[in-house]
Protein backbone atom coordinates (compact mmCIF):
# COMPACT_ATOMS: atom_id res chain seq x y z
CA UNK A 1 0.00 0.00 0.00
CA UNK A 2 2.92 2.58 0.86
CA UNK A 3 4.30 1.65 -2.54
CA UNK A 4 1.56 1.68 -4.37
CA UNK A 5 0.47 5.27 -2.71
CA UNK A 6 3.91 6.87 -3.04
CA UNK A 7 4.05 6.26 -6.65
CA UNK A 8 0.48 7.83 -6.93
CA UNK A 9 0.49 10.40 -4.93
CA UNK A 10 3.06 10.47 -1.93
CA UNK A 11 6.41 11.25 -3.64
CA UNK A 12 6.85 14.96 -2.62
CA UNK A 13 6.00 14.01 0.65
CA UNK A 14 8.84 11.19 0.98
CA UNK A 15 11.07 14.45 -0.22
CA UNK A 16 10.39 16.01 2.89
CA UNK A 17 12.05 12.68 4.88
CA UNK A 18 14.70 12.16 2.98
CA UNK A 19 15.64 16.17 3.37
CA UNK A 20 15.59 15.48 6.97
CA UNK A 21 18.01 12.73 6.86
CA UNK A 22 18.93 9.12 8.17
CA UNK A 23 18.48 10.91 11.94
CA UNK A 24 14.72 10.66 11.16
CA UNK A 25 14.33 6.84 10.17
CA UNK A 26 16.58 6.36 13.35
CA UNK A 27 14.52 8.48 15.79
CA UNK A 28 11.20 7.14 14.48
CA UNK A 29 12.08 3.18 14.85
CA UNK A 30 13.75 3.67 18.40
CA UNK A 31 10.85 5.84 19.59
CA UNK A 32 8.35 3.38 18.27
CA UNK A 33 10.06 0.39 19.75
CA UNK A 34 10.75 1.72 23.06
CA UNK A 35 6.51 3.14 22.85
CA UNK A 36 5.05 -0.23 21.44
CA UNK A 37 7.15 -2.73 24.00
CA UNK A 38 7.32 -0.36 26.84
CA UNK A 39 2.76 0.27 27.21
CA UNK A 40 2.69 -3.23 26.27
CA UNK A 41 4.15 -4.67 28.86
CA UNK A 42 3.34 -1.87 31.22
CA UNK A 43 -0.40 -2.63 30.72
CA UNK A 44 0.16 -6.54 30.94
CA UNK A 45 1.68 -6.04 34.37
CA UNK A 46 -0.54 -3.76 35.48
CA UNK A 47 -3.18 -6.42 34.49
CA UNK A 48 -1.90 -8.83 36.90
CA UNK A 49 0.49 -10.97 34.21
CA UNK A 50 3.81 -11.14 33.52
CA UNK A 51 5.96 -11.08 30.20
CA UNK A 52 6.68 -9.03 27.33
CA UNK A 53 3.76 -7.56 25.37
CA UNK A 54 3.62 -5.27 22.10
CA UNK A 55 0.81 -1.83 21.64
CA UNK A 56 0.22 -0.36 18.77
CA UNK A 57 -0.95 2.22 20.72
CA UNK A 58 2.21 2.67 22.61
CA UNK A 59 4.22 2.29 19.15
CA UNK A 60 2.27 5.43 17.52
CA UNK A 61 2.97 7.47 20.97
CA UNK A 62 6.61 6.85 20.97
CA UNK A 63 7.66 7.18 17.21
CA UNK A 64 5.35 10.42 17.74
CA UNK A 65 6.87 11.41 20.51
CA UNK A 66 10.71 11.13 18.92
CA UNK A 67 10.22 12.39 15.88
CA UNK A 68 8.92 15.90 16.82
CA UNK A 69 11.63 16.04 19.34
CA UNK A 70 14.14 15.13 16.08
CA UNK A 71 12.14 17.76 14.38
CA UNK A 72 12.62 20.33 16.57
CA UNK A 73 16.55 19.98 16.98
CA UNK A 74 16.54 19.98 13.31
CA UNK A 75 14.07 23.14 12.79
CA UNK A 76 11.81 20.74 10.82
CA UNK A 77 8.50 22.67 10.29
CA UNK A 78 5.09 20.83 9.08
CA UNK A 79 3.85 17.62 9.58
CA UNK A 80 6.17 14.58 7.74
CA UNK A 81 3.94 11.36 8.24
CA UNK A 82 1.33 11.82 5.74
CA UNK A 83 3.11 9.12 3.64
CA UNK A 84 2.71 6.82 6.82
CA UNK A 85 -0.68 6.97 6.96
CA UNK A 86 -2.00 4.03 3.98
CA UNK A 87 0.58 2.08 5.66
CA UNK A 88 -0.50 2.34 9.27
CA UNK A 89 -4.30 2.47 8.11
CA UNK A 90 -3.51 -1.41 6.49
CA UNK A 91 -1.41 -2.90 8.96
CA UNK A 92 -4.47 -1.86 11.66
CA UNK A 93 -6.98 -2.93 9.14
CA UNK A 94 -5.33 -6.34 8.14
CA UNK A 95 -3.62 -7.39 11.76
CA UNK A 96 -6.00 -6.94 13.60
CA UNK A 97 -7.71 -10.23 11.91
CA UNK A 98 -4.46 -11.71 12.92
CA UNK A 99 -4.80 -10.39 16.87
CA UNK A 100 -8.42 -12.04 16.35
CA UNK A 101 -7.41 -15.70 15.14
CA UNK A 102 -4.48 -15.71 17.61
CA UNK A 103 -7.03 -15.64 20.41
CA UNK A 104 -6.65 -15.23 24.47
CA UNK A 105 -2.93 -15.55 23.74
CA UNK A 106 -2.67 -12.57 22.00
CA UNK A 107 -4.36 -10.54 25.19
CA UNK A 108 -6.11 -7.90 22.91
CA UNK A 109 -10.09 -10.07 23.45
CA UNK A 110 -12.77 -8.09 24.54
CA UNK A 111 -14.73 -8.35 27.78
CA UNK A 112 -17.85 -11.29 28.00
CA UNK A 113 -21.12 -10.02 26.40
CA UNK A 114 -24.83 -11.66 25.47
CA UNK A 115 -24.43 -9.24 21.51
CA UNK A 116 -25.19 -11.12 18.72
CA UNK A 117 -22.04 -10.61 17.56
CA UNK A 118 -20.14 -12.09 20.32
CA UNK A 119 -17.39 -14.50 19.92
CA UNK A 120 -15.95 -17.17 21.75
CA UNK A 121 -12.24 -17.09 21.63
CA UNK A 122 -11.89 -21.04 22.60
CA UNK A 123 -13.00 -20.79 26.81
CA UNK A 124 -16.44 -20.91 26.10
CA UNK A 125 -17.26 -16.96 27.21
CA UNK A 126 -18.96 -14.70 24.42
CA UNK A 127 -16.66 -11.76 24.43
CA UNK A 128 -16.89 -8.66 22.29
CA UNK A 129 -14.86 -8.66 19.01
CA UNK A 130 -12.98 -5.29 19.84
CA UNK A 131 -10.26 -6.60 17.30
CA UNK A 132 -13.05 -6.68 14.35
CA UNK A 133 -14.15 -3.01 15.12
CA UNK A 134 -10.64 -1.86 15.20
CA UNK A 135 -10.21 -3.77 11.77
CA UNK A 136 -13.32 -2.01 10.51
CA UNK A 137 -12.49 1.69 12.16
CA UNK A 138 -9.19 2.10 10.36
CA UNK A 139 -10.51 0.34 7.25
CA UNK A 140 -13.25 3.18 6.66
CA UNK A 141 -10.78 5.63 7.14
CA UNK A 142 -8.24 4.27 4.66
CA UNK A 143 -10.50 4.37 2.17
CA UNK A 144 -11.56 8.23 3.20
CA UNK A 145 -7.59 8.81 3.36
CA UNK A 146 -7.31 7.31 -0.81
CA UNK A 147 -10.48 9.41 -1.51
CA UNK A 148 -8.72 12.81 -0.33
CA UNK A 149 -5.21 11.17 -1.75
CA UNK A 150 -7.23 10.49 -5.01
CA UNK A 151 -8.37 14.29 -4.89
CA UNK A 152 -5.44 15.88 -4.00
CA UNK A 153 -6.54 17.23 -1.05
CA UNK A 154 -4.61 20.07 0.06
CA UNK A 155 -5.80 20.21 3.38
CA UNK A 156 -5.44 16.57 3.91
CA UNK A 157 -1.90 16.56 2.27
CA UNK A 158 -1.12 18.92 5.02
CA UNK A 159 -2.52 17.51 7.91
CA UNK A 160 -3.34 13.77 6.95
CA UNK A 161 -1.46 12.17 9.60
CA UNK A 162 -2.67 14.56 12.56
CA UNK A 163 -6.06 13.26 11.53
CA UNK A 164 -5.10 9.76 11.34
CA UNK A 165 -3.92 10.18 14.78
CA UNK A 166 -7.17 11.83 15.62
CA UNK A 167 -9.23 8.99 14.09
CA UNK A 168 -6.94 6.12 15.30
CA UNK A 169 -6.61 7.49 18.98
CA UNK A 170 -10.80 8.26 19.86
CA UNK A 171 -11.67 5.16 18.17
CA UNK A 172 -9.30 3.03 20.47
CA UNK A 173 -10.55 5.02 23.63
CA UNK A 174 -13.58 3.54 23.13
CA UNK A 175 -12.71 -0.14 22.50
CA UNK A 176 -10.42 0.59 25.36
CA UNK A 177 -14.29 0.28 27.57
CA UNK A 178 -14.87 -3.67 25.95
CA UNK A 179 -11.62 -4.66 27.37
CA UNK A 180 -10.64 -6.45 30.36
CA UNK A 181 -7.02 -4.32 31.44
CA UNK A 182 -7.05 -3.32 34.59
CA UNK A 183 -7.70 0.75 35.42
CA UNK A 184 -5.57 2.93 36.86
CA UNK A 185 -7.42 6.11 36.49
CA UNK A 186 -11.17 5.83 37.40
CA UNK A 187 -12.40 3.47 34.44
CA UNK A 188 -9.43 4.03 32.72
CA UNK A 189 -6.53 2.05 31.80
CA UNK A 190 -3.11 2.98 30.49
CA UNK A 191 -4.10 2.66 27.02
CA UNK A 192 -6.86 4.94 27.49
CA UNK A 193 -4.52 7.52 28.86
CA UNK A 194 -2.48 7.11 25.93
CA UNK A 195 -4.76 7.47 23.60
CA UNK A 196 -6.65 10.95 25.31
CA UNK A 197 -2.40 12.20 24.58
CA UNK A 198 -2.83 11.23 21.16
CA UNK A 199 -5.90 13.62 20.59
CA UNK A 200 -4.73 16.67 22.60
CA UNK A 201 -1.57 15.88 20.35
CA UNK A 202 -3.39 15.88 16.89
CA UNK A 203 -5.71 18.86 17.87
CA UNK A 204 -3.08 20.71 18.72
CA UNK A 205 -1.19 19.89 15.50
CA UNK A 206 -4.74 21.05 13.39
CA UNK A 207 -5.32 23.75 15.35
CA UNK A 208 -1.46 24.97 14.94
CA UNK A 209 -1.38 24.86 11.31
CA UNK A 210 -4.51 26.62 10.84
CA UNK A 211 -3.52 29.83 12.73
CA UNK A 212 -0.56 31.57 11.18
CA UNK A 213 1.12 34.74 13.09
CA UNK A 214 -0.17 38.22 12.52
CA UNK A 215 1.98 41.24 11.96
CA UNK A 216 0.64 44.31 14.06
CA UNK A 217 -1.54 46.70 12.13
CA UNK A 218 1.67 49.26 11.77
CA UNK A 219 3.73 46.71 10.52
CA UNK A 220 4.75 46.44 6.57
CA UNK A 221 3.92 43.29 5.73
CA UNK A 222 6.76 41.10 4.72
CA UNK A 223 5.22 39.94 2.02
CA UNK A 224 5.17 43.17 0.27
CA UNK A 225 8.78 44.11 1.43
CA UNK A 226 11.42 42.63 -0.74
CA UNK A 227 14.80 42.05 1.23
CA UNK A 228 17.96 43.51 -1.03
CA UNK A 229 20.62 40.56 -1.48
CA UNK A 230 24.24 43.21 -1.65
CA UNK A 231 24.94 40.16 -4.31
CA UNK A 232 21.64 40.18 -6.48
CA UNK A 233 20.78 42.95 -8.94
CA UNK A 234 17.35 45.34 -8.11
CA UNK A 235 14.04 43.66 -8.78
CA UNK A 236 12.61 45.24 -12.25
CA UNK A 237 8.64 45.39 -12.42
CA UNK A 238 8.65 43.07 -15.67
CA UNK A 239 6.01 42.34 -17.94
CA UNK A 240 5.32 39.07 -19.85
CA UNK A 241 6.57 38.81 -23.50
CA UNK A 242 3.29 37.14 -24.79
CA UNK A 243 4.72 34.23 -26.43
CA UNK A 244 2.45 33.40 -29.98
CA UNK A 245 -0.69 31.90 -29.33
CA UNK A 246 -0.72 28.71 -31.22
CA UNK A 247 2.81 28.21 -29.80
CA UNK A 248 3.33 24.04 -28.94
CA UNK A 249 4.83 23.90 -25.59
CA UNK A 250 8.70 23.58 -24.96
CA UNK A 251 9.46 20.07 -23.38
CA UNK A 252 11.19 20.25 -20.04
CA UNK A 253 12.26 17.49 -17.62
CA UNK A 254 13.18 19.00 -14.61
CA UNK A 255 14.06 17.74 -10.69
CA UNK A 256 10.93 18.46 -8.42
CA UNK A 257 10.88 19.05 -5.05
CA UNK A 258 10.61 15.47 -4.12
CA UNK A 259 13.84 14.57 -5.67
CA UNK A 260 12.22 12.85 -8.91
CA UNK A 261 12.78 14.04 -12.62
CA UNK A 262 9.10 15.79 -14.13
CA UNK A 263 8.50 16.50 -17.59
CA UNK A 264 5.97 17.59 -19.66
CA UNK A 265 4.39 14.87 -20.21
CA UNK A 266 3.83 13.84 -16.66
CA UNK A 267 2.71 17.30 -15.57
CA UNK A 268 0.18 17.47 -18.26
CA UNK A 269 -3.46 17.21 -18.14
CA UNK A 270 -5.90 15.56 -20.33
CA UNK A 271 -7.80 18.50 -21.08
CA UNK A 272 -4.93 20.90 -20.76
CA UNK A 273 -1.37 22.50 -18.80
CA UNK A 274 -0.64 25.13 -17.07
CA UNK A 275 2.97 26.11 -16.87
CA UNK A 276 3.94 28.88 -14.93
CA UNK A 277 7.54 30.42 -13.69
CA UNK A 278 7.35 31.84 -10.29
CA UNK A 279 9.69 31.71 -7.13
CA UNK A 280 9.99 31.69 -3.14
CA UNK A 281 10.84 35.53 -2.56
CA UNK A 282 9.12 37.70 -5.03
CA UNK A 283 6.85 39.83 -3.50
CA UNK A 284 4.44 39.64 -6.75
CA UNK A 285 4.00 35.65 -6.10
CA UNK A 286 4.01 35.63 -2.44
CA UNK A 287 0.71 37.95 -3.06
CA UNK A 288 -0.90 35.20 -4.82
CA UNK A 289 1.24 31.54 -3.90
CA UNK A 290 -2.21 30.72 -2.12
CA UNK A 291 -4.40 31.30 -5.33
CA UNK A 292 -2.25 29.14 -7.17
CA UNK A 293 -2.28 26.14 -4.78
CA UNK A 294 -6.36 27.13 -4.72
CA UNK A 295 -6.23 27.08 -8.37
CA UNK A 296 -4.29 23.34 -8.41
CA UNK A 297 -6.89 21.92 -6.28
CA UNK A 298 -10.22 23.32 -8.17
CA UNK A 299 -8.59 22.22 -11.42
CA UNK A 300 -6.73 19.10 -11.01
CA UNK A 301 -9.64 17.14 -10.89
CA UNK A 302 -11.12 18.59 -13.82
CA UNK A 303 -8.53 17.63 -15.98
CA UNK A 304 -6.14 20.56 -16.05
CA UNK A 305 -2.03 19.40 -15.52
CA UNK A 306 0.00 21.73 -13.43
CA UNK A 307 3.54 22.76 -13.22
CA UNK A 308 5.85 25.72 -11.39
CA UNK A 309 8.82 26.06 -12.14
CA UNK A 310 11.62 28.25 -10.50
CA UNK A 311 14.35 29.65 -12.65
CA UNK A 312 16.28 31.97 -10.55
CA UNK A 313 19.80 32.46 -9.94
CA UNK A 314 20.08 30.75 -6.17
CA UNK A 315 23.34 32.17 -5.72
CA UNK A 316 22.55 35.44 -5.68
CA UNK A 317 18.57 34.47 -4.35
CA UNK A 318 19.30 31.45 -1.65
CA UNK A 319 15.78 31.84 -0.52
CA UNK A 320 14.80 30.19 -4.07
CA UNK A 321 17.40 26.99 -3.01
CA UNK A 322 15.69 24.18 -3.86
CA UNK A 323 15.90 23.13 -0.28
CA UNK A 324 14.16 26.28 0.22
CA UNK A 325 11.13 25.29 -2.37
CA UNK A 326 10.77 22.05 -0.33
CA UNK A 327 9.26 24.08 2.23
CA UNK A 328 7.66 26.50 0.31
CA UNK A 329 5.50 23.88 -1.68
CA UNK A 330 4.79 21.93 1.81
CA UNK A 331 3.91 25.04 3.68
CA UNK A 332 1.84 26.71 0.59
CA UNK A 333 -0.13 23.49 -0.05
CA UNK A 334 0.82 23.19 -3.63
CA UNK A 335 -0.82 20.02 -5.19
CA UNK A 336 1.47 19.78 -8.41
CA UNK A 337 4.84 20.16 -9.23
CA UNK A 338 7.45 22.33 -8.37
CA UNK A 339 10.43 21.95 -10.40
CA UNK A 340 14.05 24.03 -10.29
CA UNK A 341 15.01 25.31 -13.70
CA UNK A 342 18.68 25.72 -12.77
CA UNK A 343 20.40 26.24 -15.97
CA UNK A 344 17.46 28.59 -16.70
CA UNK A 345 17.06 26.72 -20.35
CA UNK A 346 13.28 26.05 -19.50
CA UNK A 347 12.63 29.67 -18.87
CA UNK A 348 14.49 30.55 -22.15
CA UNK A 349 12.13 28.37 -24.01
CA UNK A 350 9.34 29.65 -22.96
CA UNK A 351 10.53 33.58 -23.28
CA UNK A 352 9.67 34.00 -19.52
CA UNK A 353 10.23 37.40 -18.08
CA UNK A 354 8.98 37.58 -14.80
CA UNK A 355 7.88 35.86 -11.80
CA UNK A 356 4.89 35.03 -11.71
CA UNK A 357 4.36 34.45 -15.59
CA UNK A 358 1.36 32.19 -16.86
CA UNK A 359 0.93 29.81 -19.90
CA UNK A 360 -2.14 27.63 -20.53
CA UNK A 361 -2.22 25.07 -23.30
CA UNK A 362 -4.82 22.45 -24.61
CA UNK A 363 -4.53 18.98 -24.94
CA UNK A 364 -2.60 19.30 -28.24
CA UNK A 365 0.16 21.52 -26.34
CA UNK A 366 -0.96 24.50 -28.07
CA UNK A 367 -0.49 27.43 -26.72
CA UNK A 368 -4.05 29.16 -26.05
CA UNK A 369 -3.53 31.82 -22.78
CA UNK A 370 -0.40 33.94 -21.23
CA UNK A 371 -0.50 36.94 -19.22
CA UNK A 372 -2.04 37.31 -16.01
CA UNK A 373 -3.52 35.84 -13.02
CA UNK A 374 -5.71 38.54 -12.07
CA UNK A 375 -5.66 42.55 -12.01
CA UNK A 376 -4.48 42.31 -8.34
CA UNK A 377 -0.86 43.80 -7.12
CA UNK A 378 1.00 43.76 -4.06
CA UNK A 379 -0.11 47.05 -2.13
CA UNK A 380 -3.15 47.16 -4.32
CA UNK A 381 -6.47 47.25 -3.06
CA UNK A 382 -7.82 44.51 -5.70
CA UNK A 383 -8.33 40.91 -4.00
CA UNK A 384 -6.73 38.25 -5.70
CA UNK A 385 -9.28 36.06 -7.19
CA UNK A 386 -7.62 34.48 -9.91
CA UNK A 387 -9.88 35.94 -12.11
CA UNK A 388 -8.17 35.85 -15.67
CA UNK A 389 -6.54 32.59 -15.46
CA UNK A 390 -10.08 31.16 -14.11
CA UNK A 391 -11.55 32.17 -17.41
CA UNK A 392 -8.77 31.09 -19.69
CA UNK A 393 -9.07 27.60 -17.84
CA UNK A 394 -12.93 27.14 -18.03
CA UNK A 395 -12.55 28.83 -21.90
CA UNK A 396 -10.35 25.96 -22.63
CA UNK A 397 -12.49 23.05 -20.95
CA UNK A 398 -15.61 24.49 -22.46
CA UNK A 399 -14.07 23.88 -25.94
CA UNK A 400 -14.32 27.76 -27.10
CA UNK A 401 -12.03 29.33 -28.78
CA UNK A 402 -9.19 31.42 -26.44
CA UNK A 403 -10.26 34.75 -24.94
CA UNK A 404 -9.14 37.78 -26.59
CA UNK A 405 -8.35 39.79 -24.04
CA UNK A 406 -4.89 38.77 -22.94
CA UNK A 407 -3.24 40.72 -20.56
CA UNK A 408 0.42 40.36 -19.77
CA UNK A 409 1.36 39.16 -16.14
CA UNK A 410 3.55 42.10 -13.99
CA UNK A 411 6.27 40.82 -11.74
CA UNK A 412 9.86 40.79 -10.57
CA UNK A 413 11.97 39.78 -13.39
CA UNK A 414 13.59 36.45 -13.54
CA UNK A 415 16.62 36.32 -11.57
CA UNK A 416 19.56 35.24 -14.68
CA UNK A 417 22.73 34.28 -13.72
CA UNK A 418 25.65 36.89 -14.85
CA UNK A 419 25.64 36.46 -18.61
CA UNK A 420 23.01 34.34 -18.93
CA UNK A 421 20.35 36.35 -19.66
CA UNK A 422 17.93 35.71 -22.92
CA UNK A 423 17.87 38.44 -25.58
CA UNK A 424 14.61 39.69 -24.59
CA UNK A 425 15.76 40.66 -21.51
CA UNK A 426 17.08 43.52 -21.26
CA UNK A 427 19.13 44.51 -17.43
Amino acid sequence: MTVTCFFWRLREAAGRIEQAGIGYVVALVAGAAIGSYGAGTANLWLSGETGVARSIVGGLAGGIASIEIYKRARGISGSTGIIFVPAFCTTVAIGRWGCFYSGLTDHTHGCPTSLPWAHDFGDGVPRHPVQLYESAAMAAFLVYALVMLARRNAFFMRNGFYLMVLWYAAQRFCWEFFKPYAPILGPLNLFHLICLALIAYALAMLIGSQTQPRAPADTPRADKIPIPNPRSPPMVRTPSTMLPLGTTAPDFDLPNVDGRMVDYAAAAGPKGTVVMFICNHCPFVKHVADQLATLGREYLPRGVGFAAISSNDVSAHPADSPEQMVREAEDRGYVFPYLYDETQEVAKAYHAACTPDFYVFDADRKLVYRGQLDPSRPGSDVPVSGHDLRVALDTLLAGKSPVAAQIPSLGCNIKWKPGNHPPYFSP
